[in-house]
């Protein structure tokens, strides 16, 4: 018994060791322009990061956009932005300044930033999507009307959590069969 007890400890730690190391933090993003095009997309960004304030492209883990026309998907993108934006206290993207400035955002505009042709821009006057790096006026929205939300993805529970849990239940099983 007091083998399986070591042994239960001894993973225990190994547990607790890994639960230490930071979790990502995953956003859905979501637009809506003019003449029914939208933009889907995800990034990740360290926990640890959370209500430290501003971040911009260089703190992503993770960076996807999918472009659409109507329910059609248009393109899409995978790589790091070329001007992101993002407070972790509010959880709010920047919006109404500059695309090239911490008030704004300028996502693949060029199409040269990553995997894919899709690209999103928001500055001080309009919000709109880039297609192979051409703006697409028919998208543009004025950025008094923006619909550039994010919210927060479900996270699943890493394996060390979950091995923590099972050794948990295996200990009270045990425990309640020795009863």
């Amino acid at each position: 018994m007091k083998r399986i007890q070591s042994l239960f400890l001894a993973l225990c730690l190994l547990a607790l060791g890994n639960a230490a190391h930071a979790v990502p933090i995953s956003y859905n993003v979501s637009w809506t322009g003019a003449n029914g095009f939208s933009l889907a997309g995800l990034f990740s960004i360290d926990d640890s990061l959370l209500g430290t304030g501003s971040i911009n492209q260089s703190s992503l883990l993770s960076f996807s956009l999918e472009g659409f026309d109507g329910v059609t998907s248009i393109g899409n993108f995978s790589g790091t932005p070329e001007n992101f934006n993002f407070d972790t206290n509010t959880e709010l993207l920047a919006v109404g300044g500059n695309s090239f400035t911490a008030g704004g955002q300028r996502w693949n505009a060029t199409g040269t930033d990553g995997v894919g042709i899709i690209g999103f821009e928001s500055g001080s006057s309009g919000q709109s999507l880039f297609i192979n790096g051409l703006f697409h006026a028919p998208s543009q929205i004025s950025v008094s009307n923006s619909t550039l939300r994010v919210s927060r993805a479900a996270n699943v529970p890493e394996p060390a959590t979950l091995a923590l849990l099972g050794l948990g239940m295996v200990a009270g099983g045990l425990r309640r069969k020795r009863a």
